[in-house]
């Protein structure tokens, strides 16, 4: 009987600046998704983009999308609830954040999520997709404004509901301790994204 070798599992990311590496010595190779793409000994087509919301996944990173994805990560929603706020010099700064997304702005997003969703199904029907949750971020910059709590509770739930296999960085420890974070305290270092790889796992 002939050896055949498996088929390597093909890896799409999708989202913003915590997906493509932003700030990495070595973003293409130590991102999450990359580090997760190893781990599995698969291939990675990462079309994330920093600054990323969802209707930018919709409109610019899912025409890109290969044909026969085993596994799709869309990671979208933090920039598009908003709510950041840093110095001059950039650092964290939670007195002076800006307004996070209204109403009309977040009904907007939740649609441009369903629509990446559905997008995805019809190009990679057979793909396993991860969805990955958002962390209470501004908690490592000072008190959580309780308009970005309820945002980022409420975006988690609709995540949760889709009944897809989500990424929970928000009920991980990790992610709320400043060694695995650069100094924005916003974007994961080396050691958080592989931590949050391993939380694929």
């Amino acid at each position: 009987m002939p050896f055949i070798l498996a088929a390597v599992p093909l890896v799409v990311a999708l989202g913003g600046s915590t997906t493509d590496g932003y700030g990495l010595p070595s973003p293409a190779t130590q991102n999450y998704a990359a580090r997760y793409a190893q781990h599995i000994r698969g291939s990675l087509v990462n079309l994330a983009v920093s600054g990323a919301q969802c209707d930018d996944v919709v409109n610019n990173q899912i025409p890109k999308m290969p044909r026969g994805a085993s596994i799709v990560i869309l990671d979208c929603g933090i920039n598009d609830i908003g709510g950041f706020g840093y110095t001059p010099e950039g650092k964290p700064d939670g007195s002076k954040r800006t307004a996070p997304a209204n109403d009309a702005e977040l009904s907007a997003a939740r649609r441009d999520f369903a629509n990446a969703l559905a997008l995805i199904r019809e190009r990679a029907p057979s793909a396993t997709i991860y969805l990955v949750n958002l962390r209470h971020w501004q908690r490592m910059t000072g008190i959580e404004a309780p308009q970005f709590a309820k945002d980022v509770n409420a975006w988690n739930v609709m995540l949760a509901e889709t009944g897809l296999h989500v990424v929970n960085l928000s009920g991980d420890p990790r992610m709320y301790r400043k060694a695995y974070f650069q100094d924005d305290l916003l974007h994961p270092n080396v050691e958080g994204n592989a931590a949050i790889a391993s939380d694929f796992h």
